[in-house]
């Protein structure tokens, strides 16, 4: 296969095992299909491609970038990302083609592999409540990337870090974690470790989104966790100016939170890194600090909650931060 991340719908064909088909081979007035499209592409809809295409090669994916579809299926998508056996046809929404029969047309990739949504925002239009609500009824069963049009905010595209594509894992599948609960007297500690792992930005291709340190984005989970719950009992948020009060070492940022409801320290988290010694100093990957890019074999996020029936509370706020959980051993 090419080293180039951008492939040929032979390549696409020999490592899929499917039977694609280009938009260039089917018959469209006077010309094909990908002719036409080429022809009547909006400016914003052929950014959006190119954006998507920087984004999924920027992540380690093989990219066939031209109108693809399968034989049998009778659709295209804008273009095919491939990356250690996943299939992933990923398609351009506009928001004059959020129809209903629209989408059961895309669906149909199904069958053959993952199907991934870059929509619009940033315009009248776009960020229209019944276009919203269209979008997250999407996002709840594909991922769904958003190419902002607003140059007031930034022309370019957005996306959460719970998107499946940038783990290895799948939308169906979900992000995992483990999680264990020590129930004290006065207390209960639950601490949780998310075991799936996140691509990382591949060397020797030109990048044009980076990706977080593996850990920093674990962390950014576990502090959406927390502040998630926080929120729905009113909490109000003080960071700790010290970590030696507490029962569990924190990293080196100290990132120690507690949450006060009615002047009473209600939960706590701390973000502590298990290994032994710190990462080591290369010149490739300068220590700033050890735990930033650290493995994250041995990175907890520890909850201290001041009552049990917090504890429900406090799966349900991970499940909804996009964590599936289980405790070892099943449970």
């Amino acid at each position: 296969m090419s080293e180039s991340p951008i492939i040929s719908l032979t390549e696409a064909r020999a490592i899929t095992g499917l039977d694609l088909v280009s938009g260039i081979n089917i018959p469209f007035g006077d010309s094909n299909y990908a002719h036409a499209e080429t022809a009547t592409e909006s400016p914003v809809h052929r950014k959006a491609k190119e954006e998507g295409i920087s984004f999924f090669t920027s992540f380690g994916y093989f990219v066939c970038p031209e109108a693809v579809g399968v034989v049998g299926a009778y659709t295209l998508a804008d273009f095919l990302a491939l990356r250690d056996g996943r299939t992933v046809f990923v398609e351009v929404l506009s928001d004059l083609n959020l129809s209903e029969e629209t989408r059961a047309k895309k669906e149909q990739f199904l069958r053959y592999g993952e199907l991934c949504y870059i929509c619009m925002t940033g315009s009248k239009l776009a960020d229209s409540d019944a276009a919203q609500r269209i979008k997250n009824q999407l996002a709840t069963r594909f991922d769904v990337l958003t190419y902002n049009v607003n140059p007031y905010y930034g022309i370019g595209l957005e996306f959460s870090k719970n998107l499946s594509v940038l783990w290895s894992t799948t939308k169906a599948q979900g992000i995992s974690g483990e999680y264990s609960i020590k129930r004290g007297r006065k207390k209960t500690v639950v601490e949780l470790h998310i075991t799936t792992r996140m691509y990382q930005n591949p060397f020797g291709r030109t990048i044009s989104y980076m990706n977080s340190p593996e850990s920093h984005v674990h962390e950014q989970f576990y502090f959406d966790c927390i502040e998630r719950l926080a929120e729905k009992y009113g909490c109000t948020w003080n960071r700790r100016p010290s970590v030696r009060e507490m029962h569990y070492r924190a990293m080196r940022r100290k990132s120690g939170l507690i949450a006060l409801s009615e002047n009473a320290k209600l939960l706590s988290l701390c973000v502590e890194d298990r290994r032994e010694g710190g990462a080591p100093e290369t010149h490739e990957h300068p220590r700033f600090p050890g735990t930033r890019d650290a493995p994250t074999e041995r990175f907890f996020g520890v909850f201290t909650l001041s009552r049990p029936d917090l504890e429900p509370e406090l799966l349900a706020a991970v499940k909804d931060s996009g964590i599936l959980v289980t405790q070892p051993g099943g449970g």
